[in-house]
């Protein structure tokens, strides 16, 4: 890679920004698993995490990041298991305060007709203040 430095640099420039992480972040992942820099790779999850919940207009995540990240958990694991179990569990709740905003977020990211076959369906309900 030629001047490690000026390459890490760079990694940490594009873990910044969305644009970067989408179309990069697989060759930025998989060159920061091989640098095995475990702080670099804390910093792009959290970058992952903070673009995709930052749009309260939007609250659609851009699950390319997170798949991104899917295809290195197990070697991130290997190394580093403490992380990737904080990392997961930050992802897995989904939590919508208000109505408005599970109505949104319903309406825009999910279609239950896939699952008609099972007859029972997960409920998300409103947490009240």
């Amino acid at each position: 890679f030629g001047n490690q430095d000026h390459f890490k640099e760079l990694l940490e420039t594009y873990t910044k920004e969305e644009f970067y992480l989408t179309i990069y972040g697989y060759d930025v992942m998989n060159a920061i698993v091989e640098f095995q820099d475990y702080k670099l790779a804390e910093n792009f999850c959290k970058s992952c995490i903070k673009l995709n919940f930052k749009n309260e207009k939007d609250p659609t995540p851009n699950i390319q990041l997170f798949g991104i990240i899917s295809q290195f958990i197990s070697k991130l694991t290997e190394d580093n298991s403490i992380f990737v179990e904080g990392f997961i569990s930050e992802i897995s709740y989904f939590i919508a305060f208000d109505e408005y905003f599970l109505t949104q977020t319903l309406s825009k990211v999910t279609s239950v007709k896939h699952l008609d076959y099972i007859g029972v369906h997960n409920q998300l309900t409103t947490l009240s203040n």
